[in-house]
């Protein structure tokens, strides 16, 4: 975990903090994730936006496993900073991550079109360690429907129907086995979920209003 890599956005007082996971184009901190910290923080939560990787180079040389090894030490430093409940927000590739996160801090999963592929066979214990850049598609990594069952983090997912990258059946799918999940359909949206951002932020933020 490199510190200067971190941008933590906090209101006055506040014990629950969300910690953003992007997908494979990374820009944690950029501009297009602005508007989610300001109103999370105007909510009343921590935002902490970490730059995981600078491009998709940076990312093919990290394993799933790294990641959260990374994400470990990032809710390590958010306790030190006074923050006890952590929300996860993942968005595509980062959604796989913040679903398969096993650190008891935890609390709620909010997964914006997440790269969760549901199989028999399960794949996620066998590339967890292999560097992504070997990895042909996201979606090779998969899920077994027993794994998703065995997952009580509360979680809600946000897909939209014009999604070309990551079909909205995967997210059907994956909340079809999870024990505590809602699923919001976001029509006509595509996996970055051009010109309707207002729209995933306040329903995030809606969510867990309710929920964290």
């Amino acid at each position: 975990m490199e510190t200067e890599r971190i941008l933590l956005e906090k209101p006055i007082s506040t014990k629950k903090a969300l910690l953003f996971i992007p997908g494979v184009s990374g820009k944690a901190l950029s501009d297009r994730y602005k508007v989610f910290a300001q109103e999370g923080v105007r909510t009343g939560y921590a935002v902490l936006r970490y730059e995981f990787w600078k491009d998709g180079k940076e990312l093919g040389e990290q394993s799933l496993e790294s990641i959260q090894k990374t994400i470990d030490e990032l809710i390590t430093y958010l306790h030190q900073q006074g923050y006890t409940e952590i929300g996860l927000i993942g968005k595509s590739l980062g959604g796989l991550v913040a679903l398969t996160c096993k650190n008891q801090a935890v609390k709620v999963n909010v997964l914006w079109a997440p790269a969760v592929a549901v199989s028999p066979k399960e794949t996620f214990e066998s590339y967890k360690k292999v560097l992504l850049k070997s990895i042909k598609k996201v979606t090779d990594i998969t899920l077994s429907e027993e794994t998703l069952k065995k997952i009580r983090t509360p979680t809600f997912i946000i897909h939209g129907t014009g999604d070309q990258d990551i079909a909205l059946e995967y997210s059907k799918k994956v909340k079809e086995h999870l024990k505590k999940s809602e699923l919001f359909t976001l029509e006509g949206a595509d996996h970055s979920f051009t010109g309707k951002e207002d729209i995933l932020v306040s329903k995030t933020v809606e969510w867990l209003r309710l929920n964290f």
